[in-house]
């Protein structure tokens, strides 16, 4: 299923993140909704991290993620 883009604030607190986030995953032609489900979260949450409004909380997650759009940790977060 499709879900709609969220748009990335630039404001928000991790909008260079999201940026580098999104571009990962549309680089390697996966889905949100594919992404969430590797990670074991909803797609909501996943848009949330592609907006800027959430970061993974935990190392592992972000390694996860990282893993899900794959890419490195290093280049969503450097």
């Amino acid at each position: 299923m499709t879900r709609p883009q969220s748009a990335i604030d630039p404001t928000a607190p991790y909008a260079e993140f999201a940026r580098r986030l999104r571009a990962a995953r549309e680089k390697c032609g996966r889905s949100v909704d594919y992404c969430a489900a590797a990670i074991a979260v909803s797609a909501k949450a996943w848009l949330r991290y592609e907006s800027g409004e959430r970061f993974p909380r935990t190392p592992e997650g972000l390694r996860a993620v990282a893993a899900a759009v794959k890419t490195t940790v290093g280049r969503l977060v450097d």
